[in-house]
């Protein structure tokens, strides 16, 4: 598990889901929305000591544009960012190829990061950033550690000093239980999952000691590949998604917690719309299969193998496709060939998720 880089950008985002200003003091558009100039925050230092100024800005945006470098996701964030201009040391124009409201929610802290130029090239063992915490050591599976940045720039409502914690040291654990069993026995001071399973227990047993969140994910999803193999055939699709007993899942995976939804944002969510699924009715998905004369067709559904929810809901549609008359093998992953198939779109059904990220589009 490879560190997260957690550090602020150009804007971020208040409890009550604002933008407000970051290591930018102040943004402003042209009437046309496609040039936006961000004053950027003086003092603001990387961890290794350089100053966060205009250049800076524009070498991280330049690097996440980079296909070479940046990942989709990231890369994505911006895609309608054509050009930086360094107006002068604390100013940046950031020009948009078409107009663009979205400007100042695609340069968060979420998924725009800011890291030392000159560090670039050492940024995946040893990132350098502007947050809280600065990096120290890192190994897979093991231990990451990050130490309080005593050049930080932020305070907290009463002018303090931020962080308030020396260090943070993470201890990835993979299997539920051994997570559940560290902060149990005092290992760790915080998890940040529960399996769905041991929610209810854990809340009656040990919820006087305890403190949990409940989260807004975006839950997990099963993508048809429509541009080849099976899945062109509309007729499969529809009996494919005529098969899944949504509710089936809902228990036996996530054993009733959260919602079932149609899409990736919760009720309460400003971006959440009533939506539909095709209903759960076995008998006309076999219908559709006989007619389209695609009983016995083989499927394959590829999950990534280290998200236990991702694996148990193929194991679970495996179930329901094979019981309408499809032949179906589910393929777990390690996160990067998973990665790699997604993208080239080696498989039939893809059991994936959603992400937060402010503005959806």
């Amino acid at each position: 598990m490879r560190p997260r880089r957690c550090t602020p950008a150009l804007t971020d985002i208040d409890q009550q889901g604002h933008i407000v200003p970051g290591i930018a003091e102040s943004w402003e558009p042209n009437k046309e929305l496609t040039s936006w100039v961000f004053r950027l925050r003086k003092g603001v230092l990387f961890h290794n000591g350089r100053e966060v100024d205009a250049e800076a800005v524009k070498l991280n945006i330049l690097r996440i544009k980079d296909p070479a470098i940046g990942s989709d996701w990231h890369r994505g964030a911006i895609d309608t960012i054509q050009s930086v201009d360094v107006l002068d040391k604390y100013t940046v124009r950031i020009n948009a190829n078409v107009p663009d409201i979205t400007v100042p929610s695609s340069v968060m802290h979420y998924p725009t990061n800011l890291q030392a130029p000159d560090n670039f090239d050492k940024a995946d063992e040893h990132p350098i950033g502007t947050g809280p915490f600065k990096f120290v050591s890192w190994t897979r599976w093991n231990e990451t550690k990050m130490v309080r940045f005593e050049n930080y720039w932020e305070t907290d409502a009463e002018g303090n000093n931020l962080p308030y914690l020396d260090e943070i040291i993470g201890k990835p654990k993979k299997e539920d239980s051994v997570r559940l069993t560290a902060l149990r026995t005092g290992q760790v001071q915080l998890i940040d999952a529960v399996a769905y399973a041991d929610v209810e227990r854990f809340q009656k047993s040990a919820g006087d000691k305890y403190t949990l969140w409940p989260t807004h994910a975006g839950g997990i999803f099963v993508a048809f590949n429509f541009r080849r193999g099976p899945f062109q055939d509309k007729r499969l699709r529809t009996a494919a998604a005529h098969a899944i007993d949504r509710n089936a899942i809902h228990q036996s995976v996530f054993y009733g917690q959260g919602d079932m939804l149609d899409q990736p944002f919760p009720r309460g969510n400003p971006w959440h719309l009533e939506s539909r699924s095709l209903e759960y009715d076995p008998d006309k998905a076999k219908t559709l299969l006989r007619q389209a004369r695609a009983v016995g067709t083989e499927l394959k559904i590829v999950c990534n193998a280290t998200a236990a929810v991702n694996r148990e809901s193929a194991q679970v549609i495996q179930e329901m496709w094979n019981s309408i008359g499809f032949k179906v093998t589910v393929q777990p992953l390690d996160t990067v060939p998973f990665l790699n198939a997604r993208k080239q779109g080696d498989f039939d059904g893809l059991i994936n998720g959603n992400t937060y990220r402010f503005d959806p589009r």
